[in-house]
């Protein structure tokens, strides 16, 4: 019989079928030596939309609230629907003995798997695949090590109790705070998620803090004294800024002038000295949050472009570990493969630094390196024992290895020794404090320098050391040969750069009263390390935050939302806390999953009549289209009430019972109020310039007009309002084949962003379709036949430009970010 592998990816499956041989593609999947391997693309699966339990609830009312379905139903995700019809297809084929579950070993892999099986009735027997490498090696192991799929039931319960009430209390709370800011004057959604809404409210109080902050005047006093002669290469002055009882700043100016007064040409005496060594030990091998704070910080990337960067490192180089880990840790049965990742990764710069280590036997292997009990799902991320040829890189991905292997060779170096020495200096009773550094020990800094990473790692642009303080005894007098002031404003907080917003989410729980909610937000925080950097691109996505440099800034409406909201519950980590440590324990098998359920509806139903009946004051940012600051644009074309500028978009009084919206941008282009109102009044507008194509980005030229829906056409060359109607005559031939697509356009395929179009005996498809992407276009579309030009500018801009339809009247067709057909 056949045994059935499901992994998570297209490349995942392709990897593990090379390791076990399977050389066969099918449509979907690949066979070879009793093996069928197949693959999802990510989420397949999800949960469906309140209107498809109840018919009613597709209207957005407060009498059909709480939404509580008794049981959740499943749904495929629209873009990956012939794939799903595929793996359930194999699920259920009477050829098949057993499943392999190779998807991503974690909870949101084990949810991925559990959704599809659940959803086809597949009653086969599981097994489960977990992987934390993926190279040759580390695959055929783990399939040595195959547990049975019940043993990680409670993860997959774990996986949807999080899924379910992130459903409940999104839907839930999202339509009840925006009814409620309907009834209070507002016109925008009001959305609301578990991790978003908290990690929002972190950058508005930050805001709110810089705004309140009132700057406020300064003065040090600073003086330097002569040590006398001093040895070769040893400075003879030193400098020491006054301090009394740990302050070193004065609030009034004149205090600060009276003491320059008093000391000058004064004599000064050592009154303490203290030399010390001090040890900065190793970093913390990398977890994923901690892998894009550095990224961050040391290159500027976002959360995103790290997650995205290590995939590939780890899915399509085989480079690294598995990314998605929440450990800085390895496992102690890992410690017999540590020599052999550093043998296999002793070439180029890292050579010199592996090689040392490897003299030294053994490998002095710490606490800080392997403690299996901070180990969860996966060990911290680290090199394989595959031998990077980093001419294969491109300049971001070389960045990223870069840092966790030096990391990782970093952490079996010694510590940085430190020679500090503080000297207090007392002249007319007062005190200056002197301090100095100097390393003595580079230690783990040699592979991993602090600062000017990647110049000083190469022994360039160097930090200028600091000067080494001239020696001094307690009784030495040494006169005062110089005095300033300083003048300085205290600062504001900073704002979040991505650096800081991750590891305040991740710390999130620190605030917390309950012992219990901080041990649980410890070990997760706001969000995993997984979802944090899709929570800040929703925020990004949604405009309620924007990027201002390198950091983070909220915009009006953000503030606004915040404000709006009157469940202080819904803005604090509290309730993500008490989530993670019910999610933790249900994991581990100490609660139920039916328990947690339970506590999340009536949750829910209390939140929502909270949310409902609590009286809400409205920011102005949120105010409907209605509000009388906002002048009438002209007349609804469907409902006939006025139209109004809003925060994102154009609409009328009716608010979402209308389907009327003019968005303020269309195609990369601005529309203003006054466009709008030419558009109300029935008029077409002059071919205007400053649109953009979605795929190639280049800019195009367009009029524009309201078609009889209300919705806002592009029209190209200023065609005629109604062209006279063509002919049947006029109409290609169905059965005439359309010129062909150029082989050399090839672009990527929307769906599955691998593969490029090429051209069928009916449509266009993608290049991968044998390995399951089911993309295509018709030729035939909407009365029209595309020709190859407009097939080119469908994949190329998004969209096919105005098309003469068989009934005589003008159609566009464009791709959504799914790759479906939509006509305008």
């Amino acid at each position: 019989m056949t045994q059935l592998i499901i992994a998570e990816k297209p490349s995942v499956a392709r990897d593990i079928a090379k390791v076990l041989g399977a050389r066969t593609k099918r449509n979907g999947y690949i066979e070879g030596k009793n093996y069928w391997i197949t693959w999802c693309f990510g989420h397949m699966v999800r949960l469906v939309d309140p209107a498809k339990y109840n018919s009613e609830w597709k209207r957005w009312t407060a009498k059909h609230l709480p939404m509580l379905p008794d049981q959740f139903k499943l749904e495929p995700i629209g873009s990956s629907s012939d794939q799903f019809k595929i793996l359930k297809s194999l699920l259920n084929s009477r050829e098949i003995s057993g499943v392999v579950n190779a998807c991503d070993a974690g909870r949101e892999g084990e949810l991925i798997f559990r959704y599809v099986y659940d959803l086809t009735r597949s009653k086969k027997p599981v097994q489960r695949l977990w992987l934390a490498s993926m190279t040759d090696a580390a695959i055929k192991q783990a399939f040595k090590n195959l547990k049975p799929g019940a043993d990680y039931d409670a993860l997959a319960d774990a996986a949807r109790s999080r899924s379910e009430a992130d459903w409940l209390v999104g839907m839930n709370a999202t339509r009840a705070l925006t009814l409620r800011a309907r009834r209070a004057g507002g016109g925008e959604l009001m959305s609301i998620g578990r991790v978003q809404t908290p990690t929002l409210a972190l950058i508005v109080s930050r805001e709110r803090e810089i705004e309140a902050f009132k700057p406020e005047p300064f003065w040090q006093v600073y003086a330097t004294f002569d040590a006398g002669e001093q040895p070769e290469g040893v400075q003879r002055t030193y400098e020491g800024v006054w301090n009394k009882k740990k302050v070193d700043r004065f609030q009034k100016k004149e205090d600060a002038l009276q003491v320059l007064d008093e000391i000058e040409g004064k004599t000064g005496e050592v009154v303490k000295v203290v030399q010390k060594d001090i040890k900065q030990r190793p970093p913390y091998l990398f977890d994923l949050t901690s892998l894009q704070r550095e990224a961050n910080r040391r290159f500027g990337y976002s959360a995103k472009q790290t997650l995205d960067l290590a995939q590939k490192l780890y899915e399509q180089h085989k480079l690294i570990t598995y990314p998605r880990t929440d450990s800085n840790y390895l496992t102690t049965d890992m410690k017999k493969e540590l020599p052999g990742v550093l043998q296999a990764i002793s070439t180029g710069d890292y050579q010199p630094f592996c090689d040392e280590l490897l003299a030294n036997t053994p490998l002095k292997i710490t606490r800080r390196i392997v403690n299996d009990k901070e180990v969860g799902d996966h060990h911290a991320i680290i090199p394989t024992d595959k031998t990077p040829n980093l001419s294969k890189l491109d300049a971001k991905e070389s960045k990223i290895y870069d840092l966790i292997a030096r990391r990782f060779i970093a952490s079996f170096y010694p510590d940085a020794v430190f020679a500090t020495t503080k000297i207090a200096t007392a002249v007319e009773g007062h005190i200056f404090v002197t301090s100095g550094k100097v390393r003595k020990e580079a230690g783990w800094q040699e592979v991993e320098p602090p600062s000017k990473y990647a110049k000083a790692a190469k022994g360039k642009g160097k930090k200028k050391p600091e000067p080494i303080l001239p020696a001094v005894a307690q009784g030495d007098q040494v006169p005062v040969a110089d005095q300033r002031l300083h003048e300085g404003m205290t600062q504001p907080p900073k704002r979040f750069s991505e650096s800081m917003l991750l590891g305040a989410m991740e710390r999130a729980g620190a605030g917390l009263d309950d012992e219990i909610l901080r041990r649980a937000m410890k070990e997760s925080g706001l969000g995993t390390p997984a979802t944090r950097a899709s929570v800040i691109e929703t925020l990004l996505k949604r405009q309620y935050i924007s990027r201002k440099g390198k950091v983070l800034v909220p915009s009006d409406y953000g503030r606004a939302l915040i404000d709006s909201v009157p469940s202080e519950e819904l803005k604090s980590a509290s309730l993500t806390g008490q989530w993670e440590s019910k999610l933790s324990q249900i994991a581990d098998g100490k609660t139920s999953r039916a328990d947690f359920m339970k506590q999340v509806r009536e949750m829910t139903a209390s939140l929502t009549s909270t949310l409902l009946e609590q009286e809400m004051e409205l920011a102005d940012a949120l105010k409907a289209p209605a509000d009388k600051s906002k002048p009438s644009l002209g007349k609804c074309p469907i409902c006939k009430t006025d139209v109004t500028e809003g925060h994102k978009a154009y609409s009328c009084q009716t608010g979402r019972d209308c389907s009327f919206v003019i968005f303020k941008r269309v195609a990369g282009r601005s529309i203003s109020p006054s466009l709008v109102k030419l558009l109300l009044a029935g008029k077409r507008s002059k071919t205007l310039k400053g649109f953009r194509s979605k795929k190639t980005k280049k800019q195009f030229q367009a009029a524009l007009e309201l078609d009889e829906q209300g919705t806002v056409k592009l029209v190209f060359d200023n065609s005629p309002r109604d062209p006279p109607a063509r002919s049947r005559a006029q109409t290609p031939s169905p059965r005439q084949a359309p010129p062909r697509d150029p082989r050399t356009a090839r672009p990527t395929c929307p769906a599955c962003k691998q593969g490029n179009i090429i051209e069928g005996k009916k449509g266009w498809g993608c290049s991968r379709w044998r390995e399951g992407c089911r993309f295509v276009v018709w030729y035939e579309q909407a009365g029209h036949r595309l020709d190859a030009d407009a097939g080119l500018r469908l994949f190329n801009d998004g969209d096919t430009g105005a098309l003469d339809a068989l009934d005589g009247k003008h159609v566009v067709l464009d791709l959504d970010a799914e790759g479906n057909v939509q006509i305008k």
